[in-house]
């Protein structure tokens, strides 16, 4: 996943991004999935506050951490969430945890000429037969089918 001030071949940068919703000339209601160390709103924050002076009404998470809440009262904007996680320190993601979940690769200090996947070839026992076809004549691999 790219970080969010890269742009991709399908996302604009993200001050051009904040400039697209100041042209509304509306309060912004930020919505996130979590809330904990704030590394998105750290990011945002300035882009609304200084640049583009676009008033933040709201911002609305699914959990909230006491961390994530104490950065909110720092840049002063309102935070509501559906679950709150006071005492919350780390967090973890656990298809990050398991090789071949997260991303089909075991991660290695040295990188070889070719990754690891799930996704292997069947064994050639297992292989669908193909089905050749020559002029008027079908055959099944290797084998003449009767008329």
């Amino acid at each position: 996943m790219p970080t969010p001030s890269r742009p991709t071949r399908t996302t604009r940068p993200l001050p051009d991004q904040v400039r697209t919703i100041h042209a509304f000339a509306r309060p912004v209601i930020l919505v996130d999935d979590m809330l904990h160390d704030g590394k998105r709103i750290r990011r945002l924050a300035p882009l609304f506050a200084r640049q583009t002076n676009t008033p933040v009404d709201q911002v609305l998470v699914g959990y909230l951490t006491g961390m994530g809440r104490d950065l909110m009262e720092q840049l002063g904007y309102s935070v509501d969430a559906i679950y709150y996680l006071p005492n919350l320190r780390l967090r973890f993601v656990e298809s990050t945890l398991y090789p071949f979940i997260g991303g089909d690769t075991v991660r290695r200090s040295e990188a070889p000429a070719r990754r690891p996947s799930a996704r292997r070839q069947p064994h050639p026992a297992l292989r669908r037969p193909r089905i050749r076809r020559h002029g008027r004549q079908d055959r099944l691999g290797a084998l003449p089918l009767l008329p």
